[in-house]
């Protein structure tokens, strides 16, 4: 006489299946934070002496660009200081000047520290928002 294979109520297959289902969840999350941290390391190893993507100044793309690179292409494409004019008007008299004439300046140099800068500072957090924020909104 052959024993009857035993019948097993849905519940107890259900419970069964947990510890499978917990093991699965666990993996997934384990591999995920793996390849996360794995991307943000090979982002930031990339990156190193370079601005983030998405930094702009004045309308020019630093994307990439070691601090030296960026302060050269400010200084030659940045000519609003020389070649710029304002007005300036005292009643019926009108002076034409530069903005270089008036004091203005652009620091080429202070303005590519500050542009290698972002996404450098502040807490672990801080720098992923920064950096997540000029990547995606420039």
């Amino acid at each position: 006489m052959r024993n009857p294979s035993p019948t097993y109520s849905p519940t107890y297959r259900l419970l069964a299946l947990i510890p499978q289902l917990s093991l699965a969840v666990v993996g997934g999350l384990a591999v995920f934070f793996i390849l996360l941290f794995t991307t943000l390391l090979a982002f930031n190893a990339y990156f190193a002496g370079r601005i983030y993507p998405g930094v702009h100044i004045a309308g020019l793309d630093l994307s990439g660009k070691r601090t030296e690179q960026a302060a050269a292409l400010l200084q030659e494409r940045l000519v609003y200081p020389d070649q710029g004019r304002i007005l300036l008007r005292d009643g019926e008299k009108y002076w034409l000047a530069s903005p270089a004439q008036l004091g203005f300046y652009l620091d080429p140099q202070a303005s590519a520290r500050a542009a290698y800068s972002l996404g450098r500072s502040g807490g672990p957090a801080a720098r992923l928002l920064d950096q997540f924020e000029s990547w995606y909104f420039g």
